[in-house]
């Protein structure tokens, strides 16, 4: 069996064609029309995203990206399952992502030197843990009427017995009120645009795993206008939606903008530099010691939560002096808790608020 990670499984597959903003269904014929597959890591989803999220800010075609899910997935369930042995004789397939798309088990089949003759594909595939389970109830030889099923489902059974459970996060609704104040004290300045666009203002962009954000500073540093939103697979679009949306804020005061300098930072650092002709990139750890300086002058320590990666940042007489990065798990990412909040059929912002 796998062991601590689920790179290779279903999910693992879920997860990317999140991060690609398609339907896990039309992966499968993406990979079909492929020109080219390229190496992604598929031990650990942080490393993946990370490979995949590269491959997006190259302009890589999607159709590639997804023979290459496809191909990272095979190597790895073959790699963590044969531990070193060779596998021969006739392949069984089963299971729903091969049973649901093909262009894998034919990724399989070439990565496991095969021909169509050693595999053997059942009828209903995805059905055969559930035939399993039909065929031991008929093995104990017991016979069930549908009316005493029925019965049976609807008689009081064994109370179920909670393991102990860890202490609420807010033990009040005063306590997560006086949290939610205390949090918001400290926050940057804003300005009224109106004012500000009369002299030059200063956009930041930050091109991120799964979100962007784009905002505009004036003179003394207070925020003028801002957008946040998803990339959904395109880091341009996403940054031409901030700066459409921007533009909007402007042109309902009759506002002209007077832009003096520009700067990029996060993962598409350098395809949204390109693309829009943006003056200046920056490393995101500077770009996050100078948002946080500002807030604090003082600031000795930056935890930073991430889409798809966290960060430590130790700060000494106002430089970096020790930096801490997740390696080789996503646990703990924004990404980790939007996939939990999908798995519970929740928006991810529901999530946070049952959470509290």
């Amino acid at each position: 069996m796998n062991g601590n990670c689920a790179g290779g499984t279903g999910a693992f597959i879920d997860q990317m064609a999140s991060l690609l903003d398609v339907p896990v269904e039309d992966i499968n014929g993406l990979a079909t029309r492929a020109k080219t597959s390229y190496p992604i890591a598929s031990r650990c989803g942080v490393f993946a995203k990370t490979d995949v999220q590269n491959l997006i800010s190259r302009d890589i075609p999607r159709e590639d990206i997804a023979a290459s899910l496809y191909r990272a997935v095979s190597y790895q369930v073959i790699n963590t399952l044969s531990r070193g042995s060779e596998i021969k004789g006739k392949l069984l397939f089963c299971g729903g992502p091969l049973t649901f798309q093909p262009e894998l088990r034919k990724t399989f089949i070439k990565a496991l030197n095969l021909t169509e003759e050693d595999v053997y594909i059942p009828p209903n595939p995805e059905l055969i843990p559930a035939i399993g389970a039909a065929l031991h109830s008929w093995e104990e030889s017991k016979s069930w009427s549908i009316s005493d099923l029925l019965k049976l489902l609807d008689s009081p059974g064994k109370k179920v017995q909670l393991s102990k459970s860890m202490d609420p996060l807010f033990s009040s609704e005063k306590e997560f009120r006086d949290w939610n104040t205390q949090k918001n004290e400290t926050g940057y300045q804003l300005a009224d645009f109106t004012e500000s666009s009369k002299g030059p203002l200063f956009l930041g962009i930050d091109s991120g795993s799964t979100t962007t954000k784009v905002v505009l500073l004036d003179q003394q540093g207070r925020l003028v206008a801002q957008d946040y939103g998803k990339n959904r697979g395109n880091p341009i679009a996403a940054v031409q939606r901030g700066l459409k949306e921007i533009h909007r804020q402007a042109k309902d005061l009759n506002l002209s903008l007077n832009i003096a300098r520009t700067s990029v930072t996060g993962y598409g650092e350098d395809l949204v530099q390109f693309a829009f002709s943006i003056d200046e990139g920056h490393v995101e750890t500077i770009a996050h010691f100078r948002g946080a300086k500002y807030l604090d002058k003082d600031v000795n320590f930056i935890l930073d939560i991430g889409g798809q990666d966290m960060k430590a940042l130790y700060i000494q007489n106002g430089i970096i002096s020790h930096l801490e990065l997740n390696e080789a798990c996503s646990s703990g990412c924004g990404s980790f808790i939007e996939t939990f909040a999908h798995s519970l059929n929740v928006d991810v912002k529901d999530f946070a608020e049952e959470a509290c």
